[in-house]
């Protein structure tokens, strides 16, 4: 398949601990640049003085540093990057890698899984832990918070999902017993009352909680699901997209908030396909040639979906046989996307890689037909260390967890 407009961007790499250096006197860190063509160009900085005088090399330019960011430059290239530091690092949450993480909506607990098959709600501000969540036979594959903020559900690789209240850490139902592998995803349909899972068994499953009891398989004998993502069809969407569910009847009365979500899934095999839940039907697969490891909605318009070679490619509804643009700047495998309300004015998204870089990527548009992706904020602190989970609270804090088994916390200014 050929894939129209595929773009490969310079990018910069900063010193991961380059705002614990640069306050220093003759504090030095250093900076490259990374260019699909030419040769990487190397560059150092070095605060002579301790407060403002800073010197760079020579092809970079410091536009602005501030306690936990630094804007530079590269004017050849005619690129910008804002390096934002974390403002906290909770290391005490988990000892070992972490492999799934959510905050509530509103910013006050995040729940997080570790490789260590540990599964805890902690507190935002402090980092300390708040509750323990036991019950789970192995690793926590995914761990998500209900718009309540006041529960949380679980799926990992004992194939088994498990409602939890945040209040006091008690399982208030566990759903096992139909998935024959790890459950790899779970997306929560409105307020909740319904969920769907994705498994590595190749099925879709459409949930009641109250019951514990499954709906309806929404999609079965696939390879491989590794991520999924839900969101309400918007009315300027193509006639396809709706369609008059049969058999009303028939039903379910547990069905509650199906009728108009959209569906996308990411498989092993490379495809990323969507579903209109509510009428169980195939709306558009898109092969992509490369495992895809995640996948969000940007907007009620545009998917991303991020792939194991590292390519990220952007799909808009209103034309699913190809991607409208895919960027291959890096060979990093991507690991997490999480859409951002951080740009107010162009469609945005958070991208975590396994080298340790966590981007804010925007969709911009030059022209009618060409489209590109470019980078606003690049979050530091993991060294090399590969970014499992990122995601964005409506505070506005941003927080990654990361193989090293620290969560950081970010505040990013709006663009």
């Amino acid at each position: 398949m050929s894939i129209p407009n595929v773009t490969r961007n310079p990018f910069m790499v900063l010193q991961s601990n380059w705002d614990e250096v640069l306050w220093q006197n003759n504090g030095k860190a250093w900076v490259y640049l990374k260019h699909p063509v030419n040769a990487t160009v190397h560059g150092d900085i070095t605060n002579v003085d301790g407060q403002s005088n800073i010197r760079v090399a020579e092809g970079f330019k410091v536009e602005t540093m501030e306690k936990h960011s630094i804007t530079l430059s590269f004017p050849q290239y005619c690129l910008t990057i804002n390096f934002i530091a974390p403002v906290a690092v909770f290391s005490n949450i988990h000892k070992n890698n972490i492999g799934a993480m959510d905050v509530s909506i509103g910013g006050g607990l995040g729940v997080s899984a570790s490789r260590d098959e540990t599964l805890v709600i902690w507190d935002t501000k402090s980092g300390s832990v708040r509750r323990k969540l036991e019950g789970h036979f192995g690793e926590v594959e995914c761990c998500n918070f209900f718009p309540s903020g006041v529960v949380v559900i679980s799926g990992g690789m004992d194939t088994q999902m498990k409602i939890w209240s945040a209040e006091d850490g008690t399982c208030a139902r566990t759903i096992s017993g139909v998935h024959k592998r790890p459950i790899r995803c779970i997306a929560i349909v409105d307020k909740g009352r319904n969920i769907i899972s994705c498994s590595a068994d190749g099925t879709v499953r459409l949930w009641d909680c109250g019951s514990a009891s499954e709906i309806a398989c929404l999609v079965k004998d696939r390879e491989e699901i590794n991520c999924c993502s839900i969101t309400t069809i918007n009315k300027d969407l193509p006639k396809e997209f709706f369609c008059e569910i049969e058999d009303t009847d028939s039903r379910s009365e547990l069905e509650v908030g199906t009728e108009n979500k959209l569906l996308i899934i990411g498989c092993e095999n490379g495809n990323i396909e969507g579903y209109h839940v509510g009428c169980r039907k195939q709306l558009f697969s898109l092969q992509l040639q490369n495992p895809v490891n995640c996948c969000c909605f940007i907007n009620d318009r545009l998917v991303a979906a991020g792939c194991q070679n590292g390519t990220i490619h952007i799909i808009d509804l209103h034309e699913t046989s190809a991607p409208i643009l895919t960027d291959s700047s890096t060979e990093s495998h991507v690991l997490s996307m999480h859409p951002s309300n951080i740009c107010k004015d162009q469609p945005s998204f958070w991208v975590g890689f396994a080298n340790g870089r966590c981007a804010l990527m925007k969709v911009v548009a030059s022209d009618e037909r060409s489209q590109s992706l470019k980078i606003v904020h690049e979050l530091t602190g993991p060294d090399c260390d590969a970014v499992y989970e990122v995601t964005e609270a409506n505070d506005g804090f941003v927080y990654t967890a990361c193989r090293d088994g620290s969560v950081r916390k970010y505040k990013c200014p709006s663009s």
